[in-house]
């Protein structure tokens, strides 16, 4: 344990010393880096693609935390003209898997006091028109405890299809293959402001490392310290382009806001 935390000190000190680059940032959607995923690994992860009234189209994900409810960011589904197609058990973005089910939502519940400026309160539910039959590549995540504070756990894993390189050159394009990264988790909203310059929203706590990108909005992140638990939902994402090459995440703490998912589910 002491190992570890030398370690994330020592992490911080260099991400400290390198921050005076981060002005340069950028906010996005944004999983760049890590590796493939194995078939089955994130059996709760879900994607859809979100049409809003103009047409234009909006890749997401989210979790599933019932067979017929999913967890996601409210900036992901604001704007959905019509039914969103939730698809789960997908490892293969582009060839059939054979585990893949879709199944249409009935209903999309926003919080309601959610900003799409500030993006405070960006947690939404799908609630689904059936429900999925569950199995090995089908399965629930469990929801966090209240006190199980996501900025304890250090670490935490992100995972997804979205894009995979940060040249830009290679924007817009998913990732064929399911991604998982490894995060820092950092410890106060303070920490995420002193190293990155990124003031996030009340009730949201901030990752850096690899991590999500375009197509990743609404992903669940997996704390270490609460094994198969979401302990949060990916809100937005700042890609750095002034050569540190990483990614702070913003996610929003879903231990905060049980009463809201319960009293919705």
């Amino acid at each position: 344990m002491f190992q570890k935390l030398v370690l994330i000190g020592a992490i911080a000190l260099v991400s400290l010393a390198l921050a005076a680059k981060l002005p340069n940032s950028r906010p996005e959607t944004f999983i760049v880096g890590g590796r493939n995923a194995t078939p089955n690994e994130f059996p709760w992860l879900v994607r859809f693609t979100v049409l809003d009234a103009a047409g234009d189209s909006r890749f997401c994900t989210g979790a599933l935390i019932a067979l017929n409810v999913v967890l996601t960011s409210a900036s992901c589904v604001r704007d959905n003209s019509r039914p969103i197609t939730v698809v789960a058990g997908d490892h293969l973005l582009l060839e059939e898997d054979g585990t893949e089910v879709s199944i249409a939502s009935q209903e999309v519940t926003l919080h309601e006091d959610f900003n799409s400026t500030s993006l405070e309160n960006d947690i939404a539910l799908i609630h689904l028109s059936s429900s999925f039959q569950q199995n090995a590549a089908i399965q629930p995540v469990q929801l966090p405890n209240a006190t199980d504070d996501p900025e304890a756990s250090g670490y935490a894993f992100i995972a997804g299809w979205g894009e995979t390189s940060l040249d830009a050159e290679e924007e817009g394009t998913l990732s064929a293959i399911l991604r998982t990264a490894e995060v820092i988790v950092s410890t106060g909203n303070f920490v995420c402001e002193a190293l990155y310059g990124i003031s996030l929203p009340e009730g949201q706590f901030c990752t850096s490392g690899s991590g999500g990108a375009k197509g990743d909005r609404g992903a669940p992140l997996i704390c270490h310290s609460t094994k198969n638990v979401t302990c949060g939902v990916l809100s937005h994402t700042w890609l750095d382009i002034s050569g540190l090459r990483t990614n702070v995440g913003g996610w929003v703490k879903v231990n905060e806001y049980l009463d809201w998912i319960l009293q919705h589910l």
